[in-house]
């Protein structure tokens, strides 16, 4: 925060106009913020050792109450960190995407059975909450299916700013083209691709919806239905270890698929330096990922609870 305060900490600006050129920091500036991240990093050194056990102790295990704050104390503790881990590595967004997203596939659903128009990029709506031209989308020919929901119909109302009166049922080109740079790891026209790596975010996702469903859902019921805490940490244990045999075996099943596919369908061209491209579509990695995700719900957060609690 310091670095970022205080103009002497950091380099000039490089859209100031006496400034042709943008200047590096220089040593002491580069110096000051690398002794910054060593104190963050022994800082938390000491702080995140301690934190999980620090908190399990505040709960009686002698208690009833005190042995359901600490199940439940676990698996919230995990949650947060997977959540903050996913949030963490996001731009900030402009309002929610998560609404925006589903909003677009609603109304494309609702609109299936109408007709594409010829020239979509003139035909469809089109609205720009953001003045900046920098965040406007350019018109793709791909997931066409998507832009059923930007057809203006007769029943559609629009504000006076232009915009749609319900977005539940009228949304612009520029959703749609957000939602289908979701589908796509293209990125920009290099033809670089988002990596396939990062998939491993079904893996988070799968683990952050189901512990809350696990915690305030299945574990009432099943307390009700046993007179017990839901399941023990040895039987959590176990179920991840199932999952993960399981999510060992469908990753088998879909690496033999990948393969006949690579023999029997053609590739989709060459990548430099890396062979041919697979035909593939990457969403059969979902799958395996969330048995994963569940596999880690079930395990990580019970053994780290059993351990604590016999330690």
């Amino acid at each position: 925060m310091l670095t970022a305060a205080i103009s002497n900490m950091h380099p000039p600006n490089c859209l100031a106009g006496r400034n042709v050129e943008c200047v590096g920091p220089t040593g002491w500036q580069f110096a000051f913020l690398l002794s910054a991240f060593g104190f963050l990093a022994i800082g938390a050194g000491r702080i995140r050792p301690c934190n999980l056990a620090f908190g399990a102790k505040q709960f009686n295990p002698n208690t009833e109450s005190g042995k359901k704050g600490i199940s439940s104390f676990f698996n919230w503790y995990y949650l947060t960190y997977t959540f903050a881990v996913m949030v963490s590595v996001t731009v900030k967004p402009q309002g929610s995407t998560l609404t925006s997203v589903v909003q677009e596939l609603v109304v494309a659903a609702k609109k299936r059975g109408l007709k594409l128009p010829e020239n979509p990029a003139v035909a469809l709506f089109k609205y720009f909450p953001c003045k900046c031209t920098d965040s406007r989308l350019p018109h793709t020919n791909q997931f066409r299916f998507l832009e059923k929901a930007a057809i203006l119909t007769s029943e559609d109302e629009l504000n006076s700013d232009g915009s749609a009166t319900n977005s539940w049922r009228l949304c612009s080109i520029q959703q749609v083209e957000e939602v289908k740079c979701l589908l796509d790891r293209s990125l920009g026209t290099s033809g670089f691709k988002v990596p396939a790596a990062s998939y491993i975010i079904f893996n988070m996702l799968t683990l952050t919806i189901w512990i809350p469903i696990y915690d305030r859902i299945l574990v009432p019921y099943l307390r009700n239905l046993t007179g017990k805490g839901g399941f023990s940490l040895l039987q959590r244990m176990g179920i991840g270890s199932v999952l993960s045999v399981l999510y060992m075996l469908v990753s088998g099943l879909v690496e033999e698929h990948r393969k006949n596919l690579a023999f029997t369908r053609p590739a989709l061209g060459i990548a430099p330096e890396r062979g041919f491209i697979s035909s593939m579509s990457s969403l059969w990695l979902v799958p395996q990922l969330v048995l994963a995700g569940l596999a880690e719900g079930f395990n990580y957060a019970a053994q780290l609870s059993f351990t604590i609690s016999n330690s």
